[in-house]
């Protein structure tokens, strides 16, 4: 089985990054002799533009890689309700990566193929930290009946617009409890949390020298929207070791598989796949770091990614 090089559990997802046209890295192309037979996508950033669109573009080219025989996977860090509404509009009949490799779950069946919840004893040493930083934590049960997928305790934070608008827009699947750590008595699959990088900052570096080996912290950031979101799952868990898993069980080698994403969230899932292609919009540490470089995704950069390297 092939070594996933193992990145520190801080992973900054950035949005708003200068465009990128696309460039490919020959290095190597000799070497990839086996045919692609499994693309791994991400969404946000990279499948869909910024009004959350697919372009058609991209449909075009995933339908035509499909129909020539190989298998497309979403591979996200949204939640299974959000993700799966666009595998069915791509037409995927396919398990999908949902947050961040703690689950997969075929996207039209439901069938749970793989769940790894975060230890509780660990959730129960990040949650006291996210509330001394007067931050709101959120605890996801994937699942859980529909109405309580994600429990929220009493508001800390009284003026986190974000956190208003997002239970608002979640209502149906908000589970409201007076204590949240009381209450939690099973693992969550994943802990999050988000607010203005000037407090979610400190929580973040707090997190990472008090439990750094003990979960897999992920950072995404909108510095244009001025908010930092931290997600908190199970350490082994990664878009990495989700695709790794479903190679496997297909009997592909990391040379079949190509990845296209956008953040450092998908580091460990481009450094696992045989052929990598990073989006023009993502960060400049990540395309100055030895991967493709396509268009960026308000320009469809992931259907020239998928015509140049699957045709």
């Amino acid at each position: 089985m092939a070594t996933i090089r193992v990145h520190p559990p801080a992973e900054v997802a950035c949005a708003g990054q200068d465009a990128a046209s696309p460039a490919w890295n020959t290095q190597g192309e000799g070497l990839r002799q086996l045919a692609i037979q499994l693309i791994a996508v991400d969404i946000d950033g990279t499948l869909v533009d910024s009004q959350s669109h697919i372009p058609n573009a991209n449909k075009v080219a995933l339908r035509r890689a499909m129909d020539a025989g190989v298998e497309v996977v979403l591979v996200t860090g949204r939640r299974f309700e959000t993700a799966a509404p666009v595998a069915t509009e791509l037409g995927l009949d396919l398990p999908i990566v949902v947050h961040n490799g703690a689950l997969i779950r075929h996207a039209i069946t439901g069938n749970v193929e793989y769940h790894q919840p975060l230890p509780l004893h660990v959730a129960a040493a990040v949650l006291p930290r996210i509330l001394a930083h007067q931050l709101d934590p959120i605890a996801h049960y994937a699942l859980e009946d529909a109405s309580m997928r994600m429990w929220l305790g009493p508001y800390v934070d009284p003026h986190n617009a974000w956190l208003r608008r997002y239970v608002e827009r979640n209502a149906h699947c908000v589970y409201r409890v007076p204590d949240l750590l009381a209450a939690m008595v099973a693992p969550p699959t994943q802990l999050m949390c988000g607010g203005v990088p000037e407090r979610v900052h400190p929580l973040r570096d707090a997190l990472l020298e008090q439990l750094r080996g003990r979960m897999r912290l992920l950072e995404t950031s909108y510095p244009e929207l001025g908010l930092t979101f931290l997600d908190i799952i199970h350490p082994e868990c990664s878009k990495a070791h989700a695709i790794q898993r479903l190679a496997a069980a297909r009997g592909l080698m990391r040379e079949q598989i190509l990845a296209i994403g956008d953040n450092f969230n998908d580091l460990p899932m481009l450094e696992y796949a045989g052929t990598a292609v990073v989006m023009g919009n993502a960060p400049p540490e990540l395309r100055k770091a030895g991967f493709h470089v396509t268009d960026t995704n308000e320009r469809a950069g992931l259907a020239k990614a998928v015509e140049r390297f699957v045709g």
